[in-house]
């Protein structure tokens, strides 16, 4: 099996990526506290901010912040919403195209594109990739960086790798673009002799799995930078990666190898000038988050002091026996026929209804925040209501979210769909191209369901544009010229995500119009003899005198 990789390359200087590590650390701690109250607040099994130590207490209960976890709910709406929108691995979602639309619909052209797709699709499905990037996806919306790295896997083809925010660090190449990515992960000695081998681990390790101490965890940095020359890695591999124990011995690498193709996917929600880490709507929550734990807390309060009031009571019961339970009796003394006995402090007027009327402005907040109105907007429609204000409403909704998909286009989609192409290309999983591909560029097509719902506006252009020519042609037939109905149809397939197999070729329908065409003129023909033997046998029995019939009388003419 071909590789893009090449391991066992020797490379020192492993100081230098200490000096990277530490510089970009030093970039991302702005981040963390967000990242942290972010993780409190929505997500608080995400995330690993715990550096290099405590690494045994991962199991601690971590949600102590939330009271109302509307926007947990939220979050996992978001998540579930864009896999299912962009990446349900219950339908296709991409497609293979070229630049030129006629070579696309070439006959072996097409059949090569379709067998590619079903190629991809088959290692995505059989991948870890679904799994996988629905972390991403949650990641995205609540801390607004999420990362996966894809490897070569001789099982499965190809293997992805999530990332938790926090424990990745990343840097932007010249086009804005995240080009290095950092990650400092933990693994047990086990773990580490069985992927790297026991001869390239630092002597502390050989001990401790010499000791059987196979569950002790080890820091290890995992370095990816553009390869700049000064690594030891051939040129011909843009990029190099390496593996390193922390407080490892000397220089030693635990592994260092090039790849030709970034293997990372670093997609932000969205990104303010040339910043590293991205946005999120988690971010834009916060205020409502936190205000609407502060108001839960109040609702409580209220209830508690409604319910079981502060109590007042005379000195003189200060040792007697007294009882606030249902059905209970305390004995008092009484002063002029005046029981001395317990009474409320103060009186709780505030009103509830005003409370709870906040903490659904706050809920709303949050989910419109999330989008989760988008992703639940037919179940949540409090009315029944047409199609046409449906595809309204989510059509509005989608314009506020179409710079994050065409960003995760970028970022996600693209870079994830290109490394799998890649390495099935390598490992020959593809037939023979036609000559007729060579030198040219492939383009990946997205018919998602969101991409559908994106394009779908154009589509809707298009029909009011037929509507209104059929309507011309009614006054002025001669407009229907200007409809080309197999380029509408080419469109309309391309928009809606028809499968390619299902439109016929423009080589096809040409021979099936020549087809039907040829027939029709000899059905013509045939009709056209068959008046020529009637009008002759007719001419044959009309007798015109002299002994002649009317044929020979006109035969007669001719001659």
């Amino acid at each position: 099996m071909n590789s893009d990789t090449t391991p066992g390359i020797e490379i020192g200087g492993r100081a230098r990526y200490d000096r990277r590590l530490a510089a970009l650390r030093s970039d991302r701690s702005s981040w963390l506290t967000h990242y942290t109250e972010l993780s409190d607040f929505i997500l608080p099994r995400r995330g690993r901010f715990l550096g290099t130590a405590n690494q045994g207490n991962r199991g601690d209960r971590r949600n102590t912040r939330i009271i109302d976890g509307t926007a947990t709910r939220a979050a996992r709406d978001l998540g579930s919403g864009l896999k299912a929108g962009l990446t349900s691995p219950a339908r296709p979602w991409l497609r293979y195209t070229t630049a030129d639309p006629d070579l696309s619909e070439y006959a072996p052209v097409r059949r090569w594109l379709d067998n590619a797709q079903d190629v991809v699709a088959r290692v995505l499905k059989r991948s870890n990739f679904y799994q996988s990037i629905h972390g991403v996806y949650e990641n995205l919306g609540v801390f607004g960086t999420g990362g996966m790295v894809a490897v070569e896997d001789r099982r499965t083809v190809v293997r992805f790798v999530p990332l938790s925010v926090g424990e990745f660090c990343c840097a932007n190449g010249d086009d804005g673009t995240t080009d290095t990515l950092y990650r400092e992960i933990f693994m047990t000695i086990g773990q580490l002799v069985e992927r790297f081998g026991i001869s390239r681990v630092s002597a502390a390790a050989r001990v401790l799995h010499q000791g059987s101490n196979f569950d002790t965890e080890v820091a290890i940095v995992h370095a990816i930078e553009p390869n700049r020359g000064n690594t030891g890695v051939p040129a011909r591999f843009g990029w190099v990666s390496c593996y390193y124990e922390v407080g490892g011995d000397n220089d030693a690498m635990l592994e260092a190898k090039g790849y030709e193709t970034y293997p990372a996917m670093v997609p932000r929600w969205y990104v303010d000038s040339n910043d590293a880490y991205g946005r999120s709507p988690g971010m834009e929550a916060l205020p409502d988050i936190r205000a609407l734990q502060i108001n839960q807390k109040t609702k409580a309060k209220t209830l508690d002091k409604r319910h079981n009031p502060p109590m007042t009571a005379t000195l003189a019961m200060q040792n007697m026996p007294a009882s606030v339970l249902p059905g209970g009796v305390t004995y008092v003394p009484g002063i002029d026929g005046r029981a001395e006995g317990f009474r409320p402090a103060y009186e709780v007027t505030t009103s509830i209804s005003d409370i709870l009327q906040d903490i659904d402005d706050l809920r709303m907040g949050i989910k419109e925040t999330f989008f989760v109105d988008l992703f639940r907007m037919i179940s949540q429609l409090e009315t029944v209501r047409t199609a046409e204000e449906i595809v309204a409403r989510k059509e509005e909704k989608l314009l506020m979210l179409g710079p994050v998909l065409e960003r995760l286009d970028n970022e996600l989609l693209d870079p994830a769909v290109d490394r799998t192409f890649d390495i099935c290309m390598r490992t020959g999983m593809f037939p023979p191209a036609p000559p007729e591909l060579r030198g040219q560029k492939l383009d990946v097509q997205y018919v998602s369901i969101l991409a559908q719902a994106q394009r779908a506006v154009s589509m809707g252009g298009i029909e009011r544009w037929i509507a209104l020519g059929g309507n011309l042609a009614g006054i002025k037939p001669e407009v229907a010229d200007k409809i080309d109905a197999d380029q509408i149809m080419d469109e309309a397939a391309s928009v809606l995500g028809v499968p390619n197999r299902l439109v016929v070729t423009d080589e096809k329908v040409e021979a099936l119009r020549k087809a039907r065409a040829d027939a029709q003129h000899a059905q013509e023909q045939g009709a056209a003899g068959l008046a020529s033997v009637q009008g002759a046998k007719l001419l044959s029995e009309t007798d015109v005198g002299g002994g002649q019939n009317a044929l020979q009388a006109a035969l007669g003419m001719a001659a």
